[in-house]
């Protein structure tokens, strides 16, 4: 009897701390899967713990709630005690679906970043993330790029300074570029159907080279007489410029055959604009335009606009605005 009185206590014993174990197992399991509004676990990401490497445990943030205005961030998640924000973004390199999650301080200074998803050829974006740790904004800007590699380690750097740009903003420490059709404003993306082609782009496809955006049409003798010049360009600054030539919908059916006649090799993207109206153009209109061709509107790497011009411009003109 007083064996088995001994064996029950040493039976509880062991159940007890097997329960007292699982609760600790059971609150680490918790950090990595927190509890949404609907009591769904939700999982976080490993990398997001690579980049903040002392985080505890991140609660997902609503975008709409952030007030950011980067196009290439997908998430944004708050670690719990105070550390920073880990911050995903899909960007395009020499090819979509560059996907890199940075780590931010609440300071915004860079604490990790990686490369999770690439279809990259050069592989240099595997390392290429620990340039930025320890960088603030001015110091990730200045970060240099990898001969070679430079539209992978642009879209890499371009990348970097949105997630920064997120945090001060989600902290009140930066400025919002609001979105509009003026210098200083992040410029609005709008899908694109291209000429002799079944495909779409659009101006946020291109986070990481500077964008020049040309509004012509084969009717408008200065559009044909400038766009040999956009055409050089396109080609020369192919590594850090793309040149978009949108036609306007009026005489869109003349477009085909003129492309293919005078610029069947170029790099430029030609793209038709959308009917507004009997007389005017969707994007045109958005990005400002009322009655002028041609216009030409320059982005940065971040789709910031910092150049409007009406007219005709000159292959010198063109270069000045990229340099």
């Amino acid at each position: 009897m007083k064996k088995r009185i001994i064996s029950i206590l040493l039976l509880l014993s062991v159940s007890l701390s097997t329960f007292v174990g699982c609760d600790v197992i059971f609150e680490e399991i918790t950090k990595h899967f927190p509890i949404d509004d609907f009591g769904n676990s939700v999982a976080v990401p490993k990398d997001f713990y690579y980049v903040i490497p002392d985080a505890n445990s991140f609660d997902k943030l609503e975008l709409s709630d952030c007030a950011v205005t980067s196009t290439v961030i997908t998430e944004i998640w708050r670690e719990t005690s105070g550390l920073g924000y880990a911050v995903k973004l899909n960007t395009v390199g020499y090819a979509p679906n560059f996907v890199i999650v940075v780590g931010v301080s609440c300071d915004g200074v860079v604490t990790g970043a990686t490369c999770i998803t690439s279809n990259e050829t050069n592989g240099v974006e595997n390392s290429y993330g620990e340039n930025f740790i320890g960088k603030n904004l001015d110091g990730a800007k200045n970060v240099d790029l990898v001969a070679n590699s430079t539209m992978t380690t642009k879209a890499y750097r371009s990348a970097v300074v949105d997630a920064i740009n997120a945090v001060l903003i989600i902290e009140g420490k930066a400025q919002i570029n609001n979105v509009g059709n003026k210098i200083g404003n992040l410029c609005p993306g709008n899908a694109l159907s291209l000429v002799n082609s079944d495909s779409k782009i659009n101006i946020t496809d291109f986070r990481g080279k500077k964008v020049i955006i040309n509004f012509w049409g084969t009717w408008c003798g200065p559009c044909m007489a400038e766009m040999p010049d956009f055409d050089r360009v396109a080609d020369e600054y192919a590594d850090d410029v793309v040149v978009i030539a949108i036609h306007s919908v009026s005489g869109k059916e003349n477009a085909p055959q003129y492309i293919e006649d005078n610029f069947a090799d170029s790099k430029i993207y030609f793209a038709y604009d959308t009917s507004l109206s009997a007389t005017l153009d969707m994007y045109y209109a958005i990005l400002g335009g009322t009655s002028s061709y041609p216009r030409t509107i320059v982005l940065d790497e971040n789709g910031v606009i910092t150049f409007i011009h009406e007219g005709k411009m000159s292959y010198e003109q063109i270069v000045d605005t990229i340099s």
